[in-house]
């Protein structure tokens, strides 16, 4: 019998410790998947209809590219690298603006622009108006940088 609760004290011991260890590397995760992009607030975003009655002009000259990611998902986690890896590029045209499923502040931005699936990007001018969709998934930086260099010409 002691052997038997003996046993059962180290399996749960070991599924204590794994499920720390997960918990560090999930918090390790979401840390990276976020690095680099502006993740603290989300910008007020106006159309050009509402700065005209609202009569504040836009601070932005360059456009911006709305990242909607989840930093835990794997794919988010891929597109966020070829992001990082294209910066120096997208950042000539448009800003980049990450929202998180992690923050509540973001969520609103999820439902604004009808983001069901994940990750997701969707550019905006300079007026805040939406100038492109990408089609929900990963996409590799070749695909991305002609509609956001298309921007930098209008």
């Amino acid at each position: 019998m002691n052997k038997n609760r003996s046993s059962k004290h180290n399996r749960l011991s070991h599924l204590i410790i794994l499920l720390l260890v997960t918990v560090i590397g999930f918090s390790a995760t979401r840390a990276s998947a976020e690095e680099g992009f502006e993740t603290a607030s989300m910008p007020e975003i106006r159309t050009a209809a509402e700065s005209a009655t609202t009569g504040k002009a836009d601070v932005t000259k360059k456009g911006i590219l709305l990242f909607f990611l989840n930093p835990n998902g794997r794919p988010c986690q891929m597109q966020a690298q070829i992001l990082q890896e294209n910066i120096t590029e997208i950042e000539k045209y448009v800003r980049i603006q990450a929202l998180s499923t992690q923050i509540s502040d973001h969520r609103a931005y999820f439902y604004q622009f009808g983001i069901r699936q994940l990750p997701s990007l969707v550019l905006l001018g300079a007026d805040g108006n939406v100038v492109h969709r990408f089609s929900p998934g990963i996409h590799p930086g070749e695909s991305l940088l002609p509609a956001i260099q298309q921007l930098g010409k209008q």
